[in-house]
């Protein structure tokens, strides 16, 4: 499978179940930021996020670690500790994109 350079909030909906106003609140919230976050365009209107594989991996594991029970508080939690405490990424944390068992 070829990755694309970048992901629509749609496509990373659709891949993470997770709905778009979930990943607008992460967004805003500082949880999960979009590499290319919407802005405002001239005629009115606001562009799409665009979201990077590597983003849409670390959503994939919030989105099993909020299905399995964690609130969106403990998910910022354990983001910041990996950053703060092992200066690693969420995406660094769980393998780079190899298999990881939760």
């Amino acid at each position: 499978m070829r990755l694309k350079p970048t992901y629509s909030s749609r496509e990373v909906a659709a891949a993470t179940g997770l709905t778009a106003r979930q990943l607008q609140i992460w967004d805003a919230g500082g949880l999960m930021r979009a590499a290319f976050p919407a802005h405002p365009t001239l005629a009115g209107g606001y562009t799409e996020r665009r979201y990077t594989p590597t983003e849409v991996l670390e959503l994939l594991v919030l989105a099993d670690l909020r299905r399995r029970g964690l609130s969106v508080h403990q998910l910022q939690q354990v983001v910041q500790a990996l950053a703060a405490r092992f200066a690693v990424s969420l995406f660094e944390a769980t393998g780079g994109g190899r298999k990881v068992q939760l």
